[in-house]
């Protein structure tokens, strides 16, 4: 775009008579006077004081026109009104100032520099009209060879200057509109930045977590409202990264500083379902915390991100769920007792008859499932397994739980088969490792509607091996990971409304883990599910689950 009129000017028409008329105005001023001093007559030559007269009309138009609202084009009767002046001043006193065609410089700048190539073509034309013009209308034609030299270089010079004013005049518009572009393109960046920034805080103070974004230097560049209330709740000081009052997963052991979640991931740790308490005592909140340096596209870091979740709700309905579990279990264990040992004084009666004997078996088996139910209720929501040492032998265990899950039934059809070793020793709670046993047939059992269960125990020279597999129908491969999880059902389960609580295989689990060991699910036959426990044989000390 032609700069004749700068639209980012605050006075335009101030701007413009300061780049066109005022310094021509100067010029033929100077001029002026210069001719006044030395040849006063000169002054009262028509085509000074017509220069004069344009000039001044000029001038005028330039401060009360409203070129900036004005199309391009007018603005070439301002370039015309000066080539004019030019040419009536070099008209009048070249004869005593041949100097005076410099003004012709002024006009011609400013057509090649602001009119683009139009403006280059109409300064060349104008030039050699201004030049030469008088020459031709008046026959005053240069008369020796030495005058004719000097206008053909004076109007080469031009033309020369005019060009190299234009393509610089270009390569100038060229840089600027790239110049204009980037700044465009960044003002688009920046407020794209800004409506994005906008967008995130208002996402982040809406979702029910408190979030905060630390940058390279540890400084928090970003956090929502949850995150201020916490962090004040916790008496977090931002010049050390601790909070004052921060507890463990007991809501009693105040937490490290150095283990705390913020220090953590500020020191470059990931952090993952960090479970503790925040506030004082009688104000303490439960959170869970999961964050993680961020890195950037070269691998330097370039902060860090932590969210908490508060999850004191959820962890008093645990809590409250626990203890009615824990009550329901100790409520059942009293009429259970007198079941089953009225149950026995019925067996030891000779007199009972057959047909009753059989009645009193399903009652025995039913109260045998709810005390084991009960047992796992009251194992699940025990904060600690405690567990004996002692010298045990697993196979006898082994085949101790086949023979009583024999007893207790098991489904027309299905064949309880097992292979033990004859005797493999090792450390543990014999009545725990019983009840692992009883837990994985139990859910063998349950889940097999035909075909056989296969129990096994051997040694690999470092862990006992117990495996039971089963022909029953299966876990999905996507839920394997969960069945020890509490209160966990597979979906397939669920569908055919198989009736269970979720609780024995993460007993089984703690069971396992209390004595150094491991328990896996795999997906096996079609379908079919197998369970592996790994038990050290190495004595070990008593353990805390």
């Amino acid at each position: 775009m032609p700069r004749w009129i700068e639209g980012t000017e605050r006075h335009p028409r101030l701007g413009l008579l300061s780049r066109s008329q005022g310094p021509l105005a100067l010029g033929v001023g100077i001029v002026t006077a210069i001719v006044g001093t030395t040849s006063p007559a000169v002054l009262r030559v028509t085509e000074l004081q017509l220069a004069w007269a344009v000039m001044g009309l000029a001038l005028v138009a330039t401060l009360v026109l409203p070129w900036e609202r004005i199309a391009r084009p007018w603005a070439l009767t301002l370039v015309s009104a000066d080539l004019a002046v030019v040419g009536f001043v070099n008209h009048a006193v070249s004869p005593v100032l041949g100097a005076s065609i410099v003004l012709l410089a002024f006009p011609v700048l400013w057509l090649s520099y602001s009119f683009g190539r139009l403006g280059v073509v109409l300064a060349l034309v104008g030039s050699v009209l201004v030049i030469w013009l008088p020459s031709l209308l008046y026959g005053e034609a240069p008369e020796s060879a030495r005058d004719r030299s000097e206008l053909v270089a004076l109007t080469l010079l031009l033309v020369l200057v005019i060009l190299a004013v234009g393509l610089q005049s270009q390569r100038f518009e060229r840089a600027q509109a790239s110049v204009r572009a980037e700044g465009e393109a960044k003002v688009e960046a920046l407020e794209r930045q800004n409506r994005l920034a906008v967008m995130l805080r208002t996402v982040a103070d809406e979702v029910n977590v408190g979030l905060v974004f630390f940058d390279e230097h540890g400084d928090q560049i970003l956090n929502n409202r949850l995150a201020v209330e916490l962090a004040t709740l916790a008496g977090y000081d931002a010049s050390t990264g601790g909070a004052r009052f921060i507890w463990a997963a007991d809501g009693v052991t105040p937490l490290a500083t150095e283990d705390q979640p913020v220090v953590r991931v500020l020191d470059g740790q990931d952090v993952r379902d960090f479970f503790y308490w925040v506030g004082p005592p009688g104000k303490q909140r439960a959170l869970v915390a999961n964050g993680r340096p961020v890195s950037g596209a070269d691998g330097e870091p370039n902060g860090a991100l932590l969210v908490g979740q508060d999850v004191t709700e959820l962890t008093e309905a645990v809590r409250m769920r626990t203890e009615s579990l824990t009550s329901l279990s100790h409520e059942l264990r009293t009429p259970l007792t007198s079941i089953l040992g009225y149950l026995d004084m019925l067996d030891d009666d000779t007199d009972v008859a057959p047909r009753v004997q059989a009645q009193l078996a399903v009652i025995r088996r039913s109260a045998d499932h709810l005390g084991r139910l009960a047992e796992q209720f009251l194992a699940a929501s025990a904060p600690h397994l405690e567990i004996t040492d002692e010298p045990v032998d697993l196979s006898a265990i082994v085949l101790e739980a086949a023979d009583e899950r024999r007893r207790l039934g098991l489904p027309d059809g299905v064949e309880l088969r097992t292979a033990a070793v004859p005797t493999l020793q090792l450390v543990g709670d014999r009545a725990r490792l019983r009840e692992l046993l009883s837990i994985m047939l139990d859910n063998a059992v349950t889940y097999t509607r035909a075909g056989e269960i296969f129990l096994s125990v051997r040694s690999d020279g470092v862990d006992a091996i117990v495996r039971v597999t089963d022909t029953g129908i299966g876990i999905p491969t996507d839920e394997l990971a969960r069945v020890f999880e509490r209160f966990h059902r597979a979906g397939n389960v669920r569908e055919e409304t198989i009736r269970g609580s979720g609780l024995g295989l993460t007993i089984a689990r703690s069971i396992a883990q209390a004595h150094r060991g491991t328990i896996e699910a795999f997906a096996t036959g079609d379908p079919g599910t197998t369970f592996i426990v790994r038990l050290p044989l190495a004595r070990r000390s008593r353990s805390v689950g």
